[in-house]
């Protein structure tokens, strides 16, 4: 593999950092018992990063993630493997969040000052549309 990629921030000003989460189960755990008795094979682990993490329940060491609640060491490891894929997650350029802020209102005004049934038809249908386009350009493109 290359080396691992400069992190891409969530807006140019900012240093904070979007985790692409993936599910719990595409990272492998082994029990911290099982290590330190030495009941693995070296080869398991060769070419791989070791995360060594308390996982027990009355630490709270729990966290609210889009697969659900998991322990800190799987957000850690999302964003290890975030890194190292390079798979940055990014928001929208604030000129771009903005135009479609004032689109919606513009929008918003236009139902209701002209508010007849085809109208709110038409509107509706173009609001669904603008969705359905920003989620296509947030799935597929990379600002």
């Amino acid at each position: 593999k290359e080396a691992m990629r400069e992190p891409v921030f969530s807006r140019p000003t900012s240093r904070d950092m979007l985790i692409n989460f993936q599910k719990q189960s595409q990272f492998e755990s082994r029990s911290f018992i099982d290590i330190y008795k030495g009941n693995f094979d070296n080869w398991e682990f060769d070419g791989k990063i070791l995360l060594i993490w308390a996982t027990a329940k009355g630490l709270k060491d729990v966290f609210n993630t889009p697969h659900g609640i998991e322990y800190g060491v799987y957000v850690h490891a999302n964003m290890v493997n975030t890194m190292l894929e390079g798979d940055f997650l990014q928001y929208f350029p604030v000129l771009i969040e903005n135009l479609l802020i004032l689109l919606l209102i513009l929008l918003w005004l236009y139902i209701n000052v002209y508010s007849s049934w085809r109208n709110l038809i038409v509107a509706n249908f173009i609001i669904i549309i603008l969705f359905l386009l920003y989620t296509v350009l947030m799935t597929f493109t990379r600002f």
